[in-house]
């Protein structure tokens, strides 16, 4: 869902009809609007008490930091048995992040959700305040180069020749990945463990991996 739309052809969460079919439903809510989503959440006949993942991608950074962490908090109240995959942008201080939040605000984007969550540790620390479990945060450029199997990195790798090393680790050093799950995901053997090979068992400290030994991708 999306919180702000613009343009004639593109309708709100008040406006736009759901689409449902037998075994899925798409529809549409106002994200910092709780009651929003749970009609919305309603009228896709989702049941909270089963398994759910919960993929946020550059969701949370386009939020009020008050609307955004009331989202998380409700989600990992609601969904007993969940994990969540959040992707987002950090570290806006530095001289790229600067010129990032300015392109953005030059198109008429804001996004406040980062001022409050501008490194990995602020992640982590923001879905546990929030009721998650488990939080681990990375950014790309670690994901990417020790997380990432060799064989798939290969595989993107030969797909189109990367010679400007430094500004893709760059871009990738200014995103991340944070994985957190609530309560009954948790149990030995559950199906969030299979999430558990995207992020390392202990992740290291945002100064960590942003200054960490620098392994340039694999072009062979």
């Amino acid at each position: 869902g999306a919180a702000d739309t613009a343009g004639s052809n593109v309708g709100t969460a008040n406006t736009l009809s759901p689409l449902a079919a037998a075994d899925d439903a798409l529809v549409c809510a106002d994200l910092a609007d709780i009651d929003s989503l749970l009609t919305a959440l309603a009228s896709a006949r989702f049941d909270p008490k089963l398994p759910t993942l919960v993929l946020i991608e550059c969701v949370l950074v386009y939020m009020e930091p008050a609307a955004g962490s009331a989202l998380l908090a409700f989600l990992a109240a609601h969904l007993p048995d969940a994990a969540c995959l959040a992707y987002d942008m950090i570290r806006p201080d530095d001289a790229f992040g600067r010129q990032m939040v300015s392109n953005l605000e030059g198109r008429g984007l804001r996004i406040p959700g980062i001022s409050g969550c501008a490194d990995t540790n602020a992640h982590e620390a923001r879905f546990a305040a929030c009721g998650w479990r488990g939080c681990k945060s990375v950014d790309m450029v670690h994901w990417y180069e020790r997380e990432l199997p060799r064989v798939e990195r290969q595989r993107v790798e030969r797909l189109e020749w990367l010679d400007e090393v430094e500004e893709w680790r760059l871009l990738l050093s200014h995103y991340c990945f944070v994985l957190a799950h609530t309560p009954g995901a948790e149990r030995e053997g559950g199906w969030a463990s299979t999430l558990m090979w995207m992020l390392p068992a202990t992740a290291p400290s945002s100064s960590q991996a942003a200054t960490g030994p620098r392994a340039l991708p694999n072009a062979d």
